[in-house]
């Protein structure tokens, strides 16, 4: 018997480095993250990003996606995995 898969993903984003406006609470706290690393902002970001580190920011919109996968389909003997739909919340 072949079973349906959802996946869902929750993620944030962060916007940076907006050279219209004034830095923000944001990009000060960057800015004084990649101090104390001794690299550049955009290279703290992802490494923040990856340590699990970017919580203590405020995020600008939180997006939802669930990926559809049925497993049923024309093989009898293996899985079929077809990718239905992605719905983005």
């Amino acid at each position: 018997m072949y079973s349906d898969l959802y996946i869902t993903v929750r993620y944030e984003s962060f916007y940076f480095n907006d050279p219209i406006y004034e830095p923000g609470d944001n990009e000060k706290w960057l800015a004084e993250k990649s101090q104390e690393m001794g690299i550049s902002d955009m290279q703290a970001a992802a490494q923040l990003i990856a340590n699990g580190e970017m919580q203590e920011l405020t995020s600008n919109r939180e997006f939802e996606t669930t990926i559809y996968i049925k497993y049923r389909g024309n093989n009898p003997f293996s899985y079929n995995p077809r990718f239905v739909s992605n719905c983005e919340k």
